[in-house]
């Protein structure tokens, strides 16, 4: 009953329903997705059959306190050893330039991938066979395989893909398959070939750098492989470590407090509930002044303190759960939004597990919210409403000033929280990410000059922004030590200039000769020669 008159009160009221909601429901959105994207990279469900099984191994440097991402020779120890652990594989990032018949070049991302990772995850690929085991036997014959993205774009979706040959980097390989989005193992891949490293041949600390996983054996916990894994013998000042596959994933990159501090970010949309929460009580707090002779008179017949508090927490459950509702519609839609952003950003698909369906726990969390706003909202209009005796009560009932006063504070009200609306747009930051100013210069117009470097591993150039950048001084001898500039360059190729058409002010572009016998030489901007001191600009006009 208390709901139902919950309900009719809001309808009422529709000018302090519509604002009211509107607040909450951005709060909780904004809340609710936040909580949900972070658990989506560092605590997802993996929906798959085994799913909840899967893990990580890492092998720690107990000097360094990371893991060592060199850990392929210990793979090859623990690989016959380990009986808790099955199929244990592992993988290696690599970039290859990938040329097709029709002679274009492009270079992708792909993932050197044990057959194993094909068994943990079940899908079935689209096209053809995922890789087997005996791709990776030495001397078997080279094959790929492709994810359906990279099929849809690359090859037009051509179903006879199955068979033929391509390049990829220096070696022509058969494409075997084709693999749905959905698979991407290990984290967002779409481009797979076989394994076929030697772990006898690599000694402790050398190789690439790989991930390892697997699964638990049926009713082993974690607590048991990692006792067994720690009963093989491993290389000395390093500790082999299991974790649940995702958490593995950002042991390099995430320590255990950055994700303890991604985690609590979320205090800060608990404060921005709570100050909706207390604009939307102190709103219902003034028209609770209009209602008190309705209060008083309940008073009279019986009604307790608690009665009447218990009412107007009811009627608040009400305005925050049609608030919930809607913000749980804008969190799903923040989700699906995040991918575009995501996508258009990295220029990579989300991980594999990317769920944008909201989960239990988030789905709980939200109830929460309503629980909390409902109590302030309610409860704290309802405990001022009724802290007066009665007499107190009965001459403010009767008074002309009650109804002014609801009205004034209505009006005050309303408007702080309708500024309090327009200030949650800039919450979109926190769940959809800033807008990316239109680029002067569109990805359509540029030509991606990158190749393959397999020959001279020493010189791979990257583009401006990368980590392949170095920051550093720049000294002419007429400079004081203090006017020293310190920079930030990037290594690029001799057409990286001419696909921006960018003209000199002065000088010259680099050579093939210079990029060859890789030559101390440097093109610099206006700004590197503004911050030079005036004596370096004299000395060196060029």
């Amino acid at each position: 009953m208390d709901l139902k008159l919950g309900g009719r009160m809001l309808a009422k009221s529709p000018g302090l329903t519509v604002i009211a909601v509107i607040a909450l429901a951005v709060a909780i959105g904004a809340g609710v997705a936040y909580l949900e994207f972070v658990n989506e990279f560092f605590r997802p469900r993996l929906t798959f059959e085994g799913g909840d099984r899967l893990v990580g191994l890492l092998n720690v440097d107990l000097a360094k306190g990371g893991a060592e991402p060199r850990s392929f020779h210990e793979f090859g120890v623990w690989k016959p050893q380990l009986t808790l652990i099955e199929e244990l594989g592992a993988g290696r990032q690599i970039e290859e330039n990938l040329i097709t018949d029709d002679g274009r070049s492009e270079p992708l991302g792909g993932v050197e991938l044990s057959a194993s990772a094909f068994r943990l995850i079940p899908t079935a690929p689209l096209l053809g066979r995922p890789l087997i085991d005996d791709d990776e036997k030495p001397g078997a014959a080279p094959v790929l395989l492709i994810g359906e993205d990279l099929w849809k774009a690359r090859f037009n979706s051509d179903s006879g893909i199955v068979g033929r040959t391509v390049r990829f980097g220096e070696t022509m390989v058969t494409v075997v398959g084709v693999m749905p989005s959905s698979f991407g193992f290990p984290m967002s891949s779409y481009l797979w070939t076989p394994l076929r490293l030697d772990p006898a041949a690599i000694q402790p600390g050398e190789g690439p750098p790989m991930r390892m996983f697997g699964r638990l054996a049926p009713g082993v916990t974690l607590a048991k492989a990692q006792a067994e894994l720690e009963s093989i013998a491993t290389v000395k000042g390093k500790r082999p470590i299991v974790k649940p596959y995702v958490e593995s994933l950002w042991s390099n990159s995430a320590s255990y407090w950055e994700v303890v501090a991604l985690y609590s970010f979320n205090v800060f949309f608990l404060v921005l509930l709570g100050i909706c929460a207390a604009n939307v009580a102190t709103l219902v707090f003034a028209r609770t002044a209009t209602r008190e002779s309705e209060i008083t008179v309940r008073t009279a017949l019986g009604a307790s303190r608690g009665r009447i508090v218990a009412q107007l927490v009811a009627e608040a459950a009400v305005l925050t759960s049609v608030a919930a509702v809607i913000g749980l519609g804008v969190a799903a839609f923040g989700l699906r939004r995040i991918r575009v952003v995501w996508e258009s950003a990295q220029g990579t698909p989300m991980p594999f597990w990317w769920n944008e369906q909201l989960g239990v726990d988030t789905m709980a969390y939200a109830l929460l919210l309503v629980v909390l706003a409902s109590l302030l909202i309610g409860g704290v209009p309802g405990l001022k409403a009724t802290s007066g005796g009665m007499q107190d009560r009965l001459k403010e009932s009767g008074s002309k000033g009650a109804t002014k006063f609801g009205k004034l504070w209505t009006g005050v009200i309303v408007t702080q929280i309708a500024v309090t609306v327009v200030f949650l747009n800039d919450t979109r930051i926190a769940w959809l990410g800033p807008r990316r100013a239109e680029q002067a210069i569109r990805r359509s117009h540029v030509s991606d000059e990158r190749v393959s470097c397999r020959a001279n591993r020493a010189r791979r150039w990257g583009h401006p922004g990368t980590r392949n950048g170095n920051r550093f001084q720049v000294q002419f001898p007429s400079q004081k030590l203090g006017d020293i500039p310190v920079v930030t360059s990037a290594r690029v190729g001799i057409h990286y200039f001419a696909a921006f058409k960018q003209p000199l002010v002065a000088g010259r572009y680099f050579t093939p000769s210079e990029i060859d016998a890789a030559a101390k030489v440097a093109v610099v901007d206006e700004t590197f020669v503004r911050m030079l001191s005036p004596a370096a600009r004299k000395d060196h006009p060029a």
